[in-house]
């Protein structure tokens, strides 16, 4: 009940901030008279307003609390990102800032050419090359802060690079919260020794990295590898199973294919259907974000699972034990993985609330006295530490123990 409660007052002041911001939005495009030439371009300049309306509003707190001796404000430059409004309207040149341009241009050349980058128009290219160029000098400012010491994981230029957040979160990030519940909990077992580091990968029981593409279907994903994993142990055959399946079938449990969904529910959905079909028989064909109904037969089956266990909410040392025995399904606070080149993402700018992209543990360790969870994902195997990445363990980092689970075969 105090959790509902708390739910619901919750989404009132989200609602409220909503609300706040659409009024914002409004009042600037009516004062300034702005006009966009799609609806396309008025999105993309709305993103741009709402992360310059934030910026402003954080810095004016700092100024009202005595740090800064200045505000900001919104004007007519509200609308543009820092690179379009510094090529619009400032006009003088240092000697090397020729280089630094022609280095960027080439950045964006490169980034062009290495992962097939073409666009419908000149407008839709001249776009992208500011997204990408605003998120370049993002990564290279952070991996200059690393290279400082000050931060244990690296960014860089990946086939996201072209995105803003708020794009890549409406594609990539389908974890959608529930207040749904697995029939078991994970009991800690006090007496259990923990090895000092798994890596479920050399077991032979985790199958290749796989790419979702452009459909919020990462819950999908995590809860297959899970069962992949999980039905490997008990069989000792790794057997490639259908996230499609999924993604089709289980519109019943709460799920809503490429609009996002939740691990548990695919766990009581592959149950009730007594079964999930192979890979081979129901491949993935919602990579461009649309899925088709569902084909599942009894013929297709490759595994089935009894149950599904929750680990308790937050409770990493539980987490820890059970990955310590087998894969785990989980979600994560995806806002700093967007760039996530390599190493440890250790971050104070992903929070256990904003818990959105389902991924799948398969291990842990200890690098140079850092301890992570490793962490296998679904944005092919380019993205990050060969498809996977490293995040801090011990102090329930993005979130990564609010919801995990897994299956029972």
């Amino acid at each position: 009940m105090i959790r509902t409660t708390c739910f619901i007052a919750l989404f009132a002041l989200v609602t409220a901030a909503s609300l706040s911001y659409e009024n914002e939005w409004e009042s600037f495009k009516a004062k300034y008279n702005k006009v966009y030439a799609d609806e396309r371009e008025e999105a993309w300049r709305k993103t741009i307003f709402l992360y310059n309306l934030k910026k402003i509003q954080a810095h004016n707190e700092r100024a009202e609390n005595g740090e800064l001796t200045y505000r900001l404000e919104v004007n007519k430059f509200s609308d543009l990102t820092d690179e379009e409004f510094k090529a619009a309207h400032l006009g003088f040149k240092k000697s090397d800032q020729s280089e630094a341009s022609l280095s960027n241009e080439n950045e964006w050349e490169s980034f062009k050419a290495k992962h097939n980058k073409v666009y419908a128009d000149e407008r839709e290219e001249a776009w992208r090359k500011t997204v990408f160029l605003y998120n370049l000098k993002k990564i290279q400012a952070h991996n200059e802060r690393a290279d400082n010491g000050e931060h244990t994981y690296r960014l860089g230029v990946n086939k996201f690079a072209d995105l803003t957040y708020e794009e890549f979160k409406a594609a990539y990030l389908g974890f959608k919260k529930s207040q749904h519940s697995a029939p078991l909990v994970h009991n800690v077992n006090k007496t259990f020794q923990l090895p000092a580091s798994i890596d479920w990968r050399t077991k032979g029981i985790v199958t290749e990295v796989k790419d979702q593409a452009f459909c919020e279907s990462c819950w999908a994903f995590s809860a297959i590898a899970s069962i992949e994993s999980a039905n490997a142990q008990k069989t000792g055959k790794l057997v490639e199973l259908s996230e499609e399946n999924l993604i089709e079938c289980s519109w019943g449990y709460h799920n809503k294919g490429c609009s996002g969904g939740l691990m548990d529910s695919a766990f009581q959905y592959v149950i009730d259907n007594k079964g999930v079909a192979t890979e081979s028989s129901y491949p993935y064909t919602s990579a461009a974000g649309d899925s088709g109904k569902c084909k599942y037969s009894a013929s297709k089956r490759g595994a089935s699972i009894s149950s599904y266990v929750d680990i308790p909410q937050g409770n990493e040392n539980a987490l820890l034990q059970a990955v310590a025995q087998r894969v785990v399904s989980v979600a994560v606070d995806a806002s700093e993985l967007q760039h996530y080149d390599s190493g440890i993402l250790k971050s104070t700018k992903c929070s256990p609330q904003g818990i959105d992209h389902g991924v799948t543990i398969v291990g842990y360790g200890v690098d140079n006295g850092t301890p992570y969870w490793l962490i296998k994902n679904s944005w092919g195997a380019d993205f990050g530490e060969n498809g996977y990445f490293r995040l801090y363990r011990g102090s329930n980092m993005c979130g990564v123990a609010e919801a995990a689970s897994y299956p029972v075969v």
